[in-house]
């Protein structure tokens, strides 16, 4: 299942208790709805995510099983200053990485994407979760997954990210799976307050439906694919377990197509909203919906994700095939008809405010470009010059929060009164052979050029 957005108290303060069953970037608004009272035990919906890997390939299929087909496929730019929202925490952050995410609860909070390390978070609905309740900066259930694609690289940076943040407690009980460029995959929960994550050997069978892990792997071990139904949660699981299987032992001249057929075979009809397929190698992401069944395909590679270009998406259910772009700027007006849908067709949820739906679809506008260090677009070029020669050595740079400093250096060691883009040497003579370079500051930061080498011949 996926999740339920949720009401959220006030910080509280605990031990911290945090187990790792293996082996980690780091303003506040609150969300205040009087009334505003959202259940988190609703009926059961499935969602299925498996991970097919062999020696060519990484790709991460989900199904997504829920009340609405809404949504919008967006595109996360890097170097953006982000706030979490709604716990009061405090907690800020800047984006490493852009993404391609998949979102029907809001901008900023996704169900699942790829970053452009080739990180992929997905999430699903676990009855029994308890996240930890201690004193570090904690943020809601959807935004720790765009906080990952923001922040991580890897599965191991993700599970050693719980050492600085939690997921705070009145969160949406949900567990995670993440797979990263390596070929590495892990599960993550939150049991009795504390992360537990399963990776390398403790992670055999690479899927996740809506059991724990362990209660999964129990129920797989003792169950033949064909005693194993397609519908409930452990079936589901003995059945995306044998798609990866045969993946990792045959082979597959269509991976994709291999794994939308996987998630064909665990297809919930009347629940399945979309299925996706991220294909972790080549950096490309596939999806279908239940409203347009047409494939469609986005390439990172053909996206401008620059903290400076404008944040974009696409209708999910867009009816063009193949290879598409997303060109629409987002919206606050967009961003709330597509909130209200979801809400309204959401039967737990329907009675929402608007009011609350208002302040949810407004937050992205907090968003900031972070203020980015000098960046050395022309270096220093080594030169040979003659003995009583002339010779000139310059940088140029752009970047946030001029005006630049530059400070050069001879083999290291800096030149007294050398503070500017030009570096004149006249009568040069052997003694100032040597490597040059100039570093380049801002009030955000500094960069230091290549070494250019002065000949003197």
């Amino acid at each position: 299942m996926s999740w339920l957005p949720s009401v959220r108290a006030a910080d509280q303060s605990a031990p911290s208790d945090i187990r790792f069953a293996s082996r980690r970037c780091p303003r506040r608004h609150r969300w205040a709805v009087a009334g505003l009272a959202i259940i988190l035990a609703t009926p059961a919906r499935p969602c299925t995510t498996l991970f097919l890997r062999n020696a060519e390939n990484r790709i991460v299929g989900n199904n997504y099983d829920y009340y609405a087909v809404d949504g919008r496929v967006i595109v996360n730019r890097r170097g953006l200053r982000k706030a979490v929202y709604s716990t009061n925490s405090g907690l800020q952050w800047v984006s490493r990485f852009g993404s391609v995410t998949f979102n029907q609860w809001g901008h900023e909070f996704p169900n699942g994407g790829l970053n452009e390390a080739g990180l992929v978070v997905e999430q699903m609905m676990l009855d029994g979760t308890q996240y930890p309740i201690d004193g570090r900066p904690s943020i809601t259930e959807m935004q720790w997954i765009q906080y990952q694609l923001d922040c991580s690289a890897t599965v191991q940076d993700v599970v050693a990210s719980d050492a600085g943040i939690r997921i705070h407690q009145d969160s949406t009980p949900l567990h995670f799976f993440v797979a990263d460029a390596a070929g590495n995959a892990a599960v993550i929960e939150f049991l009795g307050g504390r992360l537990v994550a399963h990776t390398g050997d403790s992670l055999p069978i690479p899927a996740l439906t809506n059991h724990t892990y362990e209660a999964s792997l129990a129920y797989a071990s003792i169950t033949r694919p064909e005693q194993a139904d397609h519908v409930s949660s452990l079936g589901r699981f003995v059945q995306a377990a044998t798609s990866a299987a045969t993946f990792a032992q045959s082979p597959v001249t269509d991976p994709v197509g291999f794994a939308l057929a996987a998630l064909d075979n665990v297809n919930q009809p009347n629940w399945t909203r979309w299925s996706t397929v991220c294909d972790i190698g080549r950096r490309r992401v596939y999806f279908r919906t239940q409203a347009a069944r047409a494939i469609k395909q986005i390439a990172l590679a053909d996206l401008d994700f620059r903290p400076e270009a404008t944040t974009r998406m696409l209708d999910i259910n867009t009816t063009a095939p193949g290879v598409v772009v997303p060109d629409w700027p987002i919206s606050r007006a967009d961003n709330l008809a597509v909130l209200t849908s979801v809400f309204r067709q959401t039967t737990p949820l329907a009675s929402t405010p608007l009011s609350y739906l208002q302040q949810r679809a407004a937050y992205p506008d907090s968003i900031v470009i972070e203020p980015r260090p000098p960046a050395i677009t022309s270096h220093p070029a080594s030169q040979t010059v003659a003995p009583g020669g002339h010779a000139v050595l310059s940088v140029t740079a752009n970047g946030d929060a001029p005006p630049f400093a530059y400070q050069w250096s001879r083999n290291g060691i800096a030149i007294t009164g050398a503070t500017a883009p030009l570096l004149s040497l006249t009568s040069v003579t052997s003694a100032d052979a040597a490597d040059y370079a100039v570093t380049v500051t801002s009030a955000v930061g500094s960069t230091t050029s290549r070494f250019a080498r002065l000949v003197v011949a």
